[in-house]
């Protein structure tokens, strides 16, 4: 009986969040919001509609208006500017508007931050919980410090600094369990610079007031309130402020970058390199003899001076531009075939069609600057397959593929052309194609998922595998690349773009590896277009994720879950 009672109330709780929960929803050009269930709760009405996190959303009401623009020759233009109004809506009430700040974003310590830029802080303005402004005027930088929490580690208070646009500066605290500005503990200011900060909870900064008197301050919580003293409290001692060296912290200027000293939420340790995978670590390889000595004249090259090698007869190519180097040389013989000469004087048959350096710029467990070799060659029907070779000149992906894409493509807006804007892909590193740069390849997973494979294709359909030909998705897609799109990520402490996506049947889907390179989250291909930012677990719903759909005109185009149901009305 208790475990049908638990079932019940577990089902009407989640009937109660589903019934609470709201996903924009595109109908022709504008916006409205709709349930999980896909009924409305409100109209579109909104030319943008973002998802913010915690059921907050910002909104977009575009106000083209004519504008005169008047040319040298007394030749005038009349054209129409846009001039947005947004704002934001909780739930379904809209609780900021008439503002101009295009980007808003959900702070850690529930503030609402609204401002000019998707990079950085300016022109901004913090707003409470339910919309109300903190400050009077628009703010230029701020720093959260001191934070405090209640026994069940919620944030109950914060310390901001807060740099204006003219240059002065206010030190205030912030009431999160109460949503407003509880104390102003020094305004007015001229300078503020923080000095040391040690545990979160004694602050040392220097300052200057209107009258531009230089001084010293401390501020620390006590008593449930944050107190201001010109002389260190007793209750910290040098060692405690300062360390057991009793080495001061240096000083370190407010900077136009500076955000709240908050951990953001959905952060993941790296995986140390000790716990990854024995078979994921390459065997030692043999080293060549030591590095050749090049000297380059009009006549012909000459190696370690002993054997001089005629330019007519072979060319070489250097890696990086460098004279000397540790690896095999390339060289094309008369014929145009490339093949490797080593250390030793000894070269490789120049049998290949194609031969390209590879820099490896980090190696799987360790720094390794080892170059490994592109080859390809014409096979019996004349089509090239590629492989790639060791350093030693053997093989560590055999010659059996299509063609290899050592670097993976990612996405970019081609803008050349205003009106026929494009999504198209381009290979990091080499963005220009008259452009010989070398080719880099990065198989450390830590840092970034998206690093250690390569797409290749057999027989027209792409996979993605490693550089000892570990196989990590088959050879079953159109495509393979890279989402390029994550600077569009708004600040949003939510959204997750870090991840590959795949494209099939014209559909799109992701994968995302873990930093030992497992499949850690697969959707195969069911968008309609090109996923660029999701929300893990949206609004609280374990495995719900909530796609945002890009095109070439529209970064929002339209949302959809998980599952492939896309939330629009044509």
């Amino acid at each position: 009986m208790k475990n049908v009672i638990s079932t019940i109330l577990l089902l009407s709780f989640s009937f109660l969040i589903s019934q609470e929960t709201y996903v924009p929803m595109r109908v022709k050009d504008k916006f409205g919001l709709v349930n999980l269930k896909g009924k409305t709760v409100l109209n579109p009405q909104y030319d943008a509609l973002m998802y913010m996190g915690k059921n907050y959303f910002s909104y977009t009401h575009n106000h083209f208006t004519k504008d005169t623009i008047h040319w040298v020759g007394g030749r005038i233009e009349v054209k129409e500017v846009n001039r947005p109004e947004t704002g934001v809506i909780q739930h379904k009430k809209v609780i900021i508007s008439g503002q101009k700040y295009p980007v808003y974003t959900v702070l850690p310590d529930q503030i609402i931050l609204g401002g000019d830029s998707r990079s950085y802080i300016e022109n901004a303005m913090l707003f409470s919980p339910n919309g109300k402004a903190l400050f009077s005027r628009d703010i230029d930088t701020f720093h959260g410090f001191n934070p405090q929490f209640d026994t069940q580690g919620n944030m109950t208070h914060n310390l901001l600094m807060i740099a204006y646009e003219d240059k002065t500066y206010e030190i205030a605290v912030y009431d999160v369990k109460k949503g407003e500005i509880s104390q102003r503990i020094l305004e007015n200011l001229n300078l503020l610079k923080v000095r040391s900060q040690r545990d979160d909870q004694l602050l040392e900064f220097d300052y200057s007031d209107k009258n531009n008197y230089y001084l010293n301050g401390f501020i620390w919580f006590e008593n449930g309130k944050y107190q201001l003293s010109d002389e260190r409290p007793n209750s910290f001692t040098n060692e405690q402020e300062y360390g057991m060296y009793g080495m001061p912290g240096r000083t370190a200027v407010a900077a136009p970058e500076m955000v709240p000293n908050v951990a953001m939420e959905g952060m993941k340790s790296p995986v140390p390199a000790e716990k990854m995978p024995a078979e994921r670590v390459p065997a030692p390889i043999s080293r060549p003899a030591p590095p050749a000595e090049f000297s380059l004249s009009p006549e012909k090259q000459v190696l370690n001076n002993k054997e001089p090698i005629e330019k007519n007869h072979l060319n070489f190519e250097f890696i990086d531009e460098k004279k000397s180097q540790k690896e095999p040389l390339i060289f094309t013989a008369e014929n145009g075939k490339k093949g490797l000469f080593f250390t030793d004087l000894r070269k490789e048959n120049p049998e290949f069609d194609h031969l390209q350096y590879i820099k490896n710029q980090f190696g799987i467990t360790i720094y390794d600057f080892r170059h490994y070799y592109l080859a390809g060659k014409k096979d019996s029907n004349a089509k090239m397959k590629y492989g790639i070779l060791k350093p030693d000149g053997t093989w560590t992906v055999p010659m059996v593929y299509d063609s290899i894409q050592v670097n993976m493509p990612e996405t970019y807006w081609n803008t050349d052309d205003e009106k026929n804007k494009k999504i198209e892909l381009r290979e990091p590193y080499t963005y220009d194609n008259k452009t010989k740069r070398i080719l880099e390849y990065s198989s450390s997973g830590f840092l970034d998922s998206n690093k250690g494979f390569m797409v290749a294709y057999q027989n027209g359909k792409a996979g993605l595998i490693g550089m000892n030909n570990e196989i990590y998705l088959p050879f079953e897609y159109e495509n393979i690349f890279k989402n390029g799109f994550s600077f569009v990520r708004d600040h949003n402490y939510e959204m997750q773009d870090s991840f590959i996506i795949l494209k099939k049947n014209k559909h799109y889907g992701i994968v995302e590896f873990s930093s030992n390179r497992e499949i850690q989250k697969i959707i195969q291909p069911v968008f309609p277009e090109l996923p660029t930012r999701y929300f893990p677990n949206y609004n609280g719903h374990q495995g719900l994720d909530m796609f945002v759909l890009s095109t070439a005109d529209e970064i929002t185009f339209c949302y959809a879950d998980g599952n492939g149901k896309v939330f629009l009305k044509k």
